[in-house]
């Protein structure tokens, strides 16, 4: 998301899709982009960058939807995340990830980062990205 890099761990990630059309639901937040049908299932899709940065993503060649497994007191659930700029997905050591020193509880999805060759990637803590009251309401949390 603009010059920043993001990780998300593989294990969460069910599969990278080219961005489609998807239907949007009136009221709804500014980062919740719509619904997208995904081989017979609907699916919620979420704006990153509108999340993040509160500015809609940029729609260029490398902008993709992640399908993402989201664990939530034992159920997953799949869910897309709209992100900019996806072109490669690499694997790092152990040893890469570092604690950043910060803990914000108004960004909890940010923990550990990773270090490699001199630069810094946000490792996403995937299941405190969206809001409380969101995942409640996507995934009817009581």
């Amino acid at each position: 998301i603009d010059d920043e890099k993001y990780a998300i761990p593989a294990k969460q990630v069910a599969e990278v899709i080219d961005l489609v059309k998807f239907t949007k639901i009136p009221q709804s937040p500014d980062f919740v982009s719509g619904l997208m049908n995904y081989r017979g299932n609907v699916l919620p899709v979420i704006d990153l960058p509108n999340l993040f940065l509160k500015r809609v993503f940029k729609p260029m060649l490398s902008t993709r939807i992640v399908l993402m497994n989201f664990i939530i007191k034992k159920h997953t659930y799949v869910l897309g995340i709209i992100v900019e700029n996806l072109t490669e997905t690499v694997k790092f050591e152990k040893k890469d990830i570092k604690k950043s020193g910060l803990n914000f509880d108004f960004i909890p999805y940010l923990g550990k980062v990773i270090s490699n060759n001199g630069e810094i990637i946000h490792l996403l803590e995937v299941e405190k990205v969206l809001p409380e009251e969101l995942k409640a309401s996507l995934f009817r949390l009581k």
